[in-house]
């Protein structure tokens, strides 16, 4: 591991600390989408900071354009988090692949009842 990746990954998680665990998800998302760190650093500091939780609980909890950041890491990079998923089977990793590959709103998979 290198000098300026421990840094910056101590960084961040030590400010994660002061974070709820959907705050640090939404912030791991937009520091991808800025190009401040990698697919795979966002998809560990997701994966850390719902390592207590019902990772799919939070998430469907988030906004939903914070929940399109997420799924955004994974429609740009999806080998990364595949990658986590398969070699990391005791982690989130697995369903918050499940998750990414899910519709936004799983009602539209069931269908609404006509009078809605």
């Amino acid at each position: 591991m290198s000098a300026t990746f421990h840094v910056v990954r101590t960084r961040h998680l030590k400010a994660a600390t002061k974070r709820t665990p959907a705050e640090v998800v939404v912030r791991a998302a937009k520091l991808f989408h800025r190009g401040v760190i990698c697919p795979t650093e966002a998809w560990n500091l997701i994966n850390d900071a719902t390592s207590d939780l019902d990772v799919v609980v939070l998430l469907d909890g988030l906004e939903s354009s914070d929940q399109e950041l997420v799924r955004g890491i994974h429609k740009e990079r999806p080998e990364s988090l595949r990658h986590l998923a398969a070699s990391r089977e005791d982690s989130h990793f697995p369903a918050l692949l499940h998750w990414c590959k899910r519709p936004s709103n799983p009602l539209l998979d069931e269908g609404l009842p006509e009078h809605c």
